[in-house]
């Protein structure tokens, strides 16, 4: 309920549910035929139909609410019997509000039935299972199962079957391909999805065959026409995808040829290099199998000189990848290079890191370069490195803290390495006094040694000579 006030007046205003006008509709389609009243039996679709769609105008764009509008997809529903001709119709419409609610379990219930009434191999059947691959397309993305995403790229192969098996029709020739192609396109995206290893490795092919259908359309048209011109999809942004996937599945020679493809940016394409960051972001380089493969492909890239705005990160990822493989000093050349020379690369991507100090890419190569600097011994360097890091992002908080810790404890260690310098050394001085006395022990032994031997001996006891002198 609303309040609305207009001076001393105040009216009450019913915002939600169905009018007394949809109720009564509702009763006349029961009481058609004179039957449903009573709940035996359903009134003919063609009832239905007509009373949803007066329902729907005197609804107007305020339309039927989530109740009135669930409330027709049953009444819908149960009308469309399988004798009664207006059956597909019924459905269809039902199916549409059910799209429009995001109630995807129920469309998908909804066009099997259409499906099932609609068994002839035509064109309407082909955009049948196409509309069917695409409802279980997005009810895959809710329920994140493979059955569900495999049951949509059945539908969508289905469609496509059926659209190449059609009679040659030069007029709608260039519509239907293009409708086969995004349809291969979701196939590939779809089978990307799935859990299972086969599924994923097939993706790169089907993309590749949406890649030739496309460039062979082409060949015979002079632009995009019919779904893939209204989807503004190009063979670019194909290869956008597969090369992303390539990436997370780690087919790394897969991944720079569409890399490759992908050619220079342009406003609607996305660049390799955020190609790359994507796939980085959903499958970091601690989780990799094959890190040689990845270097590999990221020093390819860099080597083919597809510079675009963003290569400095795919830089800073080759750096991340070496350093995780343990090769520390190509690591260090790569980040101390980045720190000299891409600041304001890095700026132009992160213009709000660097403005408010709260870090990004660069905050990170600083630290990353500063571990390996410890590591290595260079403490000092290690020092300097954090110190530019601290000035450029004050306001990294628990990042922040950590390295002024870093900066706090350096300074507490060199403080105690020039203290211990300056201080005598107990030991040193204990070891000299040692030597002097065990100098001075030798020279005393030295000289009464000497002494010794410069004084006469005789053969005789003395005494005896003394005595024998004195009896003469």
């Amino acid at each position: 309920m609303k309040l609305e006030t207009n001076g001393r007046h105040e009216r009450r205003t019913r915002l939600t549910g169905p009018s007394w006008q949809n109720w009564l509709l509702v009763f006349v389609v029961c009481l058609n035929s004179g039957r449903g009243a009573l709940g035996d039996d359903v009134a003919p679709a063609a009832t239905v139909i007509a009373a949803y769609l007066e329902a729907a105008q005197q609804a107007g764009t305020s339309g039927l609410g989530r109740q009135g509008t669930e409330r027709w997809i049953n009444l819908l529903s149960a009308a469309a019997q399988s004798d009664d001709p207006l059956a597909g119709e019924a459905l269809a419409i039902a199916r549409r509000l059910a799209n429009s609610l995001g109630a995807w379990e129920e469309s998908a219930r909804l066009i099997d039935r259409e499906l099932a009434i609609h068994a002839s191999r035509d064109i309407d059947r082909a955009r049948l299972c196409a509309e069917a691959g695409e409802i279980r397309r997005y009810l895959s993305r809710k329920t994140r199962r493979d059955e569900d995403r495999k049951a949509a790229i059945d539908a969508l192969k289905e469609a496509n079957a059926i659209l190449a098996a059609l009679a040659p029709d030069a007029e709608f020739d260039a519509e239907r391909r293009s409708t086969a192609i995004l349809h291969t396109i979701w196939i590939a995206s779809l089978e990307s999805e799935c859990a299972g290893v086969q599924e994923q490795i097939q993706s790169l092919a089907t993309y590749r065959s949406a890649q030739d259908a496309y460039m062979a359309l082409l060949e015979s048209h002079s632009g995009a026409v019919g779904p893939l011109a209204r989807t503004e999809f190009t063979i670019p942004k194909i290869a956008a995808r597969m090369a992303i996937q390539a990436l997370l599945i780690e087919r790394y020679p897969e991944a720079l040829r569409a890399l490759l493809e992908i050619g220079v940016p342009s406003a609607d394409t996305t660049s390799p290099s955020i190609c790359i960051q994507e796939a980085a972001n959903r499958l970091p380089v601690q989780s990799r199998r094959d890190l040689d493969g990845y270097v590999q492909c990221l020093r390819d890239w860099l080597d083919a000189d597809r510079v675009d705005d963003q290569t400095c990160v795919v830089r800073w990822l080759l750096a991340e990848a070496l350093s995780a493989r343990g090769d520390n000093a190509a690591a260090r050349a790569l980040l101390t290079k980045l720190r000299d020379e891409s600041l304001v690369e890095f700026d132009r991507i992160e213009p709000q890191a660097l403005e408010k100090g709260t870090g990004g890419i660069y905050s990170l190569i600083l630290r990353q370069l500063r571990d390996i600097q410890q590591k290595d011994g260079a403490v000092d360097e290690a020092f300097a490195t954090n110190s530019r890091y601290l000035e450029l992002y004050p306001h990294e908080e628990g990042l922040t803290n950590e390295a002024k810790n870093f900066a706090l404890q350096y300074a507490i260690k060199k403080a105690a390495a020039e203290t211990a310098i300056d201080a005598p050394k107990p030991l040193a001085t204990v070891r000299w006094v040692l030597m002097g006395i065990n100098a001075a022990i030798v020279a005393v032994v030295s000289w009464l040694l000497f002494r010794r031997s410069r004084t006469p001996t005789h053969p005789h006891n003395p005494t005896s000579v003394v005595a024998t002198a004195h009896k003469h």
